[in-house]
């Protein structure tokens, strides 16, 4: 039970949200500090209404996925980007199935805010075509 408290006290100082969520019932199992402080319905147990405020499972869901993989590789992280409507945010989550201190297997999802990112990208891409336009007309 120790080692439970210095696991959650390392993930409380990371400054990115983290959860675990179990594979079978959506479950919210764990939320570190930061996402508990963006939750949008923290009684509620299914992960898409609870930590995305949606209605059914998200379209970005990875568990089905990470449970193919988990099947072929045994130990398999997936990164991926999704927009997060409620929150007009770009994510990038870091996810991997771990095994739950009480036994259940878990996704355990890290996921860093890069809307920044995106809108530069977007921008350098705007640029990149107005001088290839120009260039056209040249």
């Amino acid at each position: 039970m120790q080692e439970n408290k210095l696991f959650e006290a390392l993930l409380d100082v990371i400054p990115f949200a983290a959860y675990a969520v179990d594979i079978n019932t959506y479950e919210v199992v764990y939320a570190n500090k930061m996402m508990s402080e963006k939750m949008y319905a923290p009684r509620e147990d299914f992960c898409w209404k609870k930590v995305f405020g949606q209605e059914e499972v998200c379209s970005w869901c990875t568990i089905n996925t990470l449970k193919q993989r988990h099947a072929i590789y045994k130990s398999e992280k997936l990164v991926s980007n999704f927009f997060d409507e409620a929150t007009d945010t770009w994510l990038q989550s870091y996810d991997e199935l771990v095994k739950w201190p009480d036994g259940r297997t878990v996704k355990y999802s890290i996921a860093v805010d890069i809307t920044d990112q995106k809108e530069i990208q977007a921008n350098m891409i705007k640029t990149h075509t107005k001088l290839a336009m120009q260039t056209k007309k040249n």
